[in-house]
């Protein structure tokens, strides 16, 4: 008679932002707060959680994962398409999940959404590169140095893009072509932490807004000595430490186009390094849209309990690299999470209840940007 044996628990207090793993934006309830990171054989190995709300996860492939719980179509070919890629990022998982959305397999709002945030992305790369493009001139050609910082005209972008290109690429030592191709990666890079030149207009800006809306909202969803009430700040202190780490972040990595020769040609000695700095942003706010989500669709004030355990759960570990990111020391506490949300009653995740909460998760994935 064959058993299956469940895989171990292992503590979770990952060093750098690649051992955590990026959130998965599963729809199977028992799958919530799933990350998934490559394995030494390159393969993709997934952090499940523990059921109980207590320390630790259990790291599995996805046959164990099956195992575990029954997982949605949805879940079944978003780990299809993991399983696939060269690199797991943040960045190659919101594509990867658009593309299973766009398809229908998270209900055709989701599908909508979707093809809208497609479209949305792919201007934010259109307009980051006509961003890096203005940095460039404004840097390389006299008397466009007065106007730096700011989004040239599409005049002097014409007029001034093709020389501008063809003077860089003799100072690289490379084609203009080459030019050409290292500011398109690098678009692609900083459209999800922008520019200088337009500040608020990217998807880092605008859910840290949503991050610093959220520490206020659960701050006022328990009342004084209510037994959430010391989660609650919980969560809002983990939220406040994040944003203060980004706001660092997010200064380093745009004042990478300051010199943008320095930049371009970084890009041509090691293209994959300077896309981890760039990307470090879209890292460590990796995992807070589901949370932020949470709390804007909970209205009712009796729901709002339950939404702070959930949340709980979801809450990022802050790996030890993020102090050499930002060049200072954080607090052990800041690094370590102190609760414990241990689940009495887990009815929800299974059976027909289980069907509600996919049905809402499918709801936050048509939120998702």
């Amino acid at each position: 008679m064959s058993a299956t044996i469940p895989p171990l628990n292992h503590p979770h207090y990952p060093a750098t932002f690649i051992e955590r793993g990026v959130a998965v934006p599963c729809t199977t309830p028992m799958l919530a707060g799933a990350r998934v990171r490559l394995a030494h054989d390159r393969s993709a190995e997934f952090l499940l959680p523990n059921p109980s709300g207590g320390r630790g996860v259990y790291i599995v492939t996805w046959p164990g994962a099956r195992q575990y719980c029954r997982p949605t179509v949805h879940d079944s070919l978003l780990q299809e398409r993991i399983t696939g890629m060269p690199v797991i990022s943040p960045a190659t998982m919101r594509i990867a999940a658009r593309q299973i959305a766009t398809e229908g397999y998270a209900g055709q709002s989701a599908a909508q959404a979707a093809e809208a945030a497609e479209a949305r992305e792919l201007a934010a790369i259109e307009d980051a590169k006509r961003l890096l493009l203005s940095a460039l001139i404004q840097q390389a050609v006299p008397g466009q140095a007065q106007a730096t910082g700011a989004r040239l005209s599409d005049a002097a972008l014409e007029q001034h893009s093709a020389p501008t290109i063809r003077q860089a690429s003799i100072r690289l030592g490379c084609p203009p072509t080459t030019v050409g191709r290292g500011l398109t990666a690098l678009a692609r890079a900083f459209a999800a932490v922008g520019m200088d030149a337009e500040p608020d207009a990217s998807r880092a800006a605008d859910l840290q807004v949503r991050m610093a809306r959220l520490s206020l909202s659960v701050a006022a969803w328990v009342g004084v000595g209510d037994a959430a009430s010391g989660l609650a700040r919980d969560i809002a202190s983990a939220v406040q430490v994040t944003l203060s780490c980004a706001e660092t972040v997010m200064q380093n990595t745009r004042a990478m186009c300051a010199e943008m020769m320095l930049l371009l040609d970084a890009w041509l000695a090691g293209p994959a390094e300077v896309q981890r700095q760039v990307e470090r942003l879209d890292w460590l706010l990796d995992g807070w849209e589901r949370i932020c989500l949470l709390s804007e669709t909970t209205d009712k004030i009796s729901y709002r309990r339950a939404a702070l355990f959930e949340m709980a759960q979801l809450v990022p570990i802050l790996p030890p690299e993020i102090q050499a990111w930002t060049g200072r020391a954080l607090s052990p506490a800041a690094l370590q999470p102190a609760w414990r949300v241990v689940s009495m009653d887990d009815s929800w995740r299974s059976g027909s209840a289980a069907f509600g909460v996919v049905a809402r998760y499918e709801r936050l994935r048509a939120m998702s940007a």
